[in-house]
């Protein structure tokens, strides 16, 4: 069923569109109010490390491919 852009009012217009566009997504995720650690590239996949800001819990992400959004 995905998620309501219009429950985050904070969005901006350009993540309001990109979050209405993921419910079709079948492989992967979008992460919001998280940042960037570490990126480690392997020969069959890379391993990103994220941290949550609000909490400071890390996580370590496996895939074939990476895409970054900062937003600047």
């Amino acid at each position: 069923s995905g998620v309501s852009a219009t429950a985050f009012r904070w969005l901006t217009a350009d993540q309001a569109r990109l979050l209405r566009m993921t419910p079709g997504f079948k492989h992967g995720q979008i992460l919001f109010g998280n940042e960037f650690v570490e990126l480690e590239d392997g020969d069959d996949a890379a391993k990103v490390t994220t941290c949550t800001v609000a909490t400071g819990q890390r996580r370590v992400w496996r895939a074939r491919y990476v895409v970054a959004a900062d937003g600047a």
